[in-house]
C-alpha cells in the first residue's frame, strides 16, 4: 500500500534534484572562470557590456525552475489529500504521568 506522503517525497526528490544541479553548475562555473581569469598581472582586462543572450539565459534558467517547482507542488498537495481522507474522528487514547 502507497503512502500518503509519496507525493510529497517525490516532489522534494525533484526539488532536491533541481537544487543540486543548480549547486554543481555554479561550482563548475565558479571553477573555471576563477582558473581562466586569474590574475597574470598584465593590468586591467577590457570589459564587455551588453550580452543579451546570457543575460537572458541568467534570468530564464532560475524561472524556469521555480516555474516547474510551481506547476508540481499543487498536483503533489492534492494527491496527498486525496490519500487521507479519513472517516470520522481519530480516537487516541490519552493518559497522563502526573496522575496521584
Amino acid at each position: 500500500m502507497a503512502s500518503s506522503l509519496d507525493p510529497i517525497v517525490t516532489l522534494s526528490l525533484v526539488v532536491g534534484t533541481i537544487a543540486a544541479l543548480i549547486f554543481a553548475g555554479v561550482l563548475v562555473a565558479l571553477a573555471a572562470f576563477t582558473i581562466r581569469y586569474r590574475d597574470r598581472g598584465s593590468g586591467t582586462p577590457p570589459q564587455i557590456h551588453g550580452h543579451q543572450a546570457l543575460e537572458v539565459a541568467w534570468t530564464a534558467v532560475p524561472v524556469l525552475a521555480l516555474a516547474i517547482v510551481f506547476a508540481s507542488t499543487p498536483p503533489a498537495m492534492m494527491r496527498r489529500e486525496a490519500r487521507c481522507v479519513r472517516s470520522g474522528p481519530i480516537a487516541a487514547p490519552v493518559t497522563c504521568p502526573c496522575t496521584t
